[in-house]
């Protein structure tokens, strides 16, 4: 069922730190991912999986899930 259709296809974890708005982005959150590498130039959607705010410098670092 559900859980099979997870994990049905191959996933991996990127690492992508962002200047976000701070707590503006959640566990779960789905996350257009742009990047001219990693075939990423057209954008790619990736779930927020882990979230570390540096808040004091503005920079958001997010484990992405796709």
């Amino acid at each position: 069922g559900r859980l099979q259709a997870l994990y049905a296809a191959s996933r991996t974890t990127y690492s992508a730190a962002a200047y976000v708005a701070p707590y503006s982005v959640n566990l779960g959150d789905e996350i257009s991912l742009t990047h001219p590498r990693f075939g990423f130039s057209a954008g790619a959607n990736a779930i927020a999986v882990g979230i570390v705010e540096e808040v004091t410098e503005g920079r958001t670092t997010m484990d992405l899930w796709k």
